[in-house]
């Protein structure tokens, strides 16, 4: 938000709209990250599998100049708990200025460390215990009611509903001898303050202003449909607005805020409608439950993520944020730890060059679609097969590596098979890629392109030739084994 801030600065200053395009560098050094931490988890439960206590220290790495240092701890401590009901809970977290780059609110801000750290516990616990993992979530999972965090009452977060899905796909992938793995998350929504305001124009449209910006999430499309369903009107009809001014709020308050509005705007449609609509004190909140199977050789088989959505007005918003929060969480698992040296970080992807994404074949099943095309050539099979690749490479199409004999009888660049020439003939050249050349004969008349498949000759060759000297074989032309392509692009 700040880098864009300065955009709009620049703008206001030179009157014109203005582009900031950052370079690799820049934006992996000027963007918040998401913190590292290091935590130590202690966790406690009864023979039956119940969770009764949970101690647990971290010390955050908030970079340099964090700007919501505070609200990232304060996020970081009130949901280490998880979606569980644990009845003693300790709990410290510090926050450490580093040299490093500073951390921000990223997606999931302060639930990914600690809930990573927490589900592993569990499934510790639940080796020593002899309990199976998935039990020992669901005798200890939230309901409405209990306490979570610092210890405020929350709503039901459906996580009793999460297991149940996830209890016959459990079951299926054990059956099949596969290994499972499940965890839980919950996020927590405080209430706030919300203010909608619906203005009807000359042109027949609607402004819908709003107090919250979008980050991303699909929230102004989740509001159109909102006052669009409350209004009878269509969707086309709104253009959002987001105002610089006023509290911020979570996206439910948003949508009831924007519910009433369109109602109101349905009473009296020409005049402007506005709704606020303030916090009620209750706590929401959002849980997500992810099944992972793995076969017997630890190979992932798949993945998948069921989320408490509620009604929610836009449930293709929810499905794509929840494919969205699984890949990130691969990615912050895995691959995505940031290096850093003397406070800067380590961007090594600037030096690997272009990448060239690599595509198998697809064949359409029928005249009107490809139904099937994307499983008739497996990657694998494809890459074993003597079949050209479908886009130009800087290597040979052969299996041969590059400056290596290509053997008699195996396809080419152009996917004809080489013949063996007879013996005493020459092989006849290789055509480089690029337009045919037409450059002056020796004789001094300008010659037309030699067809596909023949070589020109090149600045060396015309050079000989003007000159009258024989080329000099390089090696015997009547062995396949002397074939060498040496066109680069």
């Amino acid at each position: 938000m700040g880098l864009g801030l300065l955009a709009a600065a620049a703008a206001r200053r030179v009157d014109r709209p203005v582009k900031l395009a950052l370079a690799l560098e820049d934006g992996v050094r000027l963007h918040p990250k998401a913190p590292a931490m290091s935590l130590r988890v202690m966790l406690a439960g009864d023979a039956e599998g119940r969770l009764v206590g949970l101690k647990v220290r971290a010390l955050v790495d908030l970079g340099g100049r964090p700007k919501d240092a505070e609200a990232l701890v304060a996020r970081i401590a009130e949901h280490m708990t998880g979606a569980y009901r644990v009845p003693h809970v300790e709990i410290e977290v510090q926050g450490v200025l580093t040299d490093n780059p500073s951390a921000g609110l990223v997606r999931g801000a302060g639930l990914t460390g600690g809930t990573f750290a927490v589900e592993g516990a569990i499934d510790q616990l639940a080796a020593r215990l002899g309990v199976d993992p998935v039990t020992v979530r669901a005798r200890s999972a939230l309901r409405a009611g209990d306490a979570f965090g610092e210890g405020v009452l929350a709503e039901d977060p459906g996580v009793e509903d999460l297991l149940t899905a996830l209890a016959p796909k459990v079951e299926a992938a054990r059956a099949a001898g596969h290994k499972v793995g499940v965890a839980l998350a919950v996020a927590r929504q405080d209430g706030r303050a919300a203010r909608v305001r619906l203005e009807p124009r000359d042109d027949g449209r609607v402004s819908l202003r709003v107090n919250v910006g979008e980050g991303g999430q699909g929230l102004h499309t989740a509001l159109v449909a909102a006052v669009a369903a409350a209004s009878n009107l269509s969707p086309d009809t709104f253009e959002v607005f987001a105002d610089l001014g006023g509290p911020g709020a979570g996206d439910e308050v948003v949508l009831r805020a924007a519910a009433a509005a369109g109602a109101l705007l349905k009473a009296k449609p020409h005049h402007a409608a506005e709704a606020e609509i303030g916090g009620d004190g209750a706590v929401r909140l959002n849980a997500v439950a992810t099944l992972v199977t793995l076969d017997a050789t630890g190979k992932v088989l798949a993945a998948e993520s069921l989320g408490a959505a509620g009604p929610d007005a836009a449930p293709t918003l929810a499905l794509g944020q929840l494919e969205g929060g699984l890949m990130w969480g691969l990615g912050a698992a895995l691959v995505e730890e940031l290096l850093c040296t003397d406070g800067l970080p380590d961007v090594r992807i600037r030096n690997m060059g272009t990448f060239r994404r690599a595509r198998p074949p697809c064949r359409s099943a029928g005249p009107l679609g490809a139904k099937d095309g994307l499983a008739l050539a497996p990657w694998e099979r494809w890459r074993a097969s003597p079949s050209p690749r479908p886009w130009p490479r800087p290597w040979p199409r052969s299996r041969a590596k590059p400056g290596r004999a290509c053997p008699a009888g195996q396809r080419g660049r152009l996917g004809r098979r080489r013949q063996a020439p007879a013996a005493g003939k020459p092989p006849r050249p290789r055509a480089p890629d690029g337009p045919p050349s037409t450059a002056p004969s020796p004789s001094g008349a300008s010659s037309a392109p030699a067809p596909l498949g023949r070589a020109q000759p090149g600045p060396a060759a015309r050079r000989r030739a003007s000159a009258g000297a024989p080329r000099a074989p390089r090696s015997d032309p009547a062995s396949p084994a002397s074939w060498t392509r040496t066109t680069r692009r």
